[in-house]
């Protein structure tokens, strides 16, 4: 499985993680690297 790092969790980075999550059986781990 591929792991998923998403940087700069915006508006838009919130659709790509929910995706990413409606696809867990394709994907592994996913991260979310933002800042505070």
């Amino acid at each position: 499985k591929k792991h998923v790092l998403i940087i700069g969790a915006g508006g838009v980075a919130q659709v790509v993680a929910h995706k990413c999550a409606q696809n867990n059986d394709v994907l592994g781990d996913i991260h979310i690297a933002s800042r505070p």
